[in-house]
């Protein structure tokens, strides 16, 4: 089941980061901001997505992630500074 058929079709608050070489997706359930789901694309997408899967498996919501230092420069920032929904 993908989390767009768990949230039941209630509408998903995206939030999107595009830097130069990679991509990434954070996809939330809007009654409680927890995170559904993420996707990313580009250089260590593999060891940056095992983090979010822990995070995910944890129920850690938007807010969680908002909270975390940003190690910067990184491509691991992006999953921590997305701050406006792009749908």
């Amino acid at each position: 089941m993908s989390c767009l058929q768990a949230a039941g079709g209630v509408t998903i608050p995206i939030y999107h980061s595009n830097p130069a070489n990679e991509a990434g997706f954070i996809l939330l359930d809007s009654a409680t901001r927890r995170v559904l789901g993420c996707h990313i694309v580009g250089e260590g997408a593999g060891e940056l997505i095992q983090l979010a899967a822990v995070a995910i498996r944890m129920g850690a919501t938007k807010e969680d992630f908002d909270r975390t230092v940003a190690v910067h420069p990184t491509v691991a920032e992006e999953l921590v500074t997305m701050r406006r929904p792009v749908r």
